[in-house]
């Protein structure tokens, strides 16, 4: 009788351990998620380099044309990314999204993207937050997509 009260009691101890901690997981993404971020190279000289900045509810993006910051609301539910792009009223799904040691992955139809946290400054949330001006951002940003480049090729 003691050993199955036992193995009762730890057996409720695990599956409250994993409830918490799926209670937990979504919040968690959502928190790992908020801050500064790079395209990691997938192999295609092509590939542009961009970065963004991510809040509790808007992704920023630097557009190096036009030297200009575009905003897209999103939502994370499910462990899915979904993202309003441009004006429109629908939210997209961009795929599965997850994040480990500092690498933000999103996966869509069998392709998977990977994003790397922003480490060097200043950043395009310290730009957003009137922290630096454009010309020390843009002198920064400069820097960081040359040595991208060269890495790629």
């Amino acid at each position: 009788m003691f050993r199955k009260s036992r193995v009762m009691k730890n057996s409720i101890c695990i599956v409250i351990l994993l409830l918490s901690y799926s209670c937990n997981s979504q919040s968690s993404i959502e928190d790992e998620l908020k801050g500064n971020w790079y395209p990691g190279y997938l192999g295609d000289l092509n590939e542009d380099y961009t970065e963004f900045y991510i809040d509790k509810d808007k992704i920023y993006y630097f557009n190096l044309l036009s030297e200009t910051i575009t905003k897209s609301d999103y939502y994370i539910s499910d462990s899915f990314l979904f993202l309003k792009k441009n004006q429109q009223k629908e939210f997209e799904k961009m795929g599965s999204i997850y994040i480990l040691n500092d690498t933000l992955y999103i996966e869509n139809q069998g392709t998977k993207s990977f994003f790397l946290k922003q480490m060097s400054t200043p950043t395009l949330e310290s730009f957003i937050k009137k922290k630096v001006d454009l010309d020390d951002f843009f002198d920064a940003y400069l820097k960081r997509i040359t040595t991208w480049n060269e890495n790629k090729s």
